[in-house]
């Protein structure tokens, strides 16, 4: 979604591509034999991140941490689960801050 927000094909981004992929084996592993409720659950899945980033505070903190991501991962290819909760926090506060300016 962000991608198709900043005007880029998934497709041609990796983040995007794994993002779907990892999606995907989600609905799978969860709905082995059932096409049907993979689809649903995926469709669900799009239509509510649709509805959040429509919300303009919401789509600014999506810019923000996709920021602070891509700053982070230039230093740090590999993060542990602990640095990327800091880096949802600091985006969020950053997010937070800049809406209170």
């Amino acid at each position: 979604m962000l991608c198709e927000r900043l005007g880029v094909s998934s497709s041609e981004v990796q983040t995007g591509k794994r993002d779907i992929l990892e999606a995907e084996a989600l609905a799978r592993s969860r709905y082995p034999n059932d096409l049907q409720a993979q689809r649903a659950m995926l469709l669900n899945a799009e239509t509510e991140v649709r509805k959040i980033l429509s919300h303009p505070a919401c789509w600014h903190a999506a810019e923000i941490l996709a920021g602070v991501v891509a700053e982070v991962l230039v230093r740090e290819p590999v993060l542990d689960g602990d640095r990327v909760h800091e880096i949802i926090h600091q985006a969020l506060v950053q997010a937070q801050n800049s809406e209170c300016s």
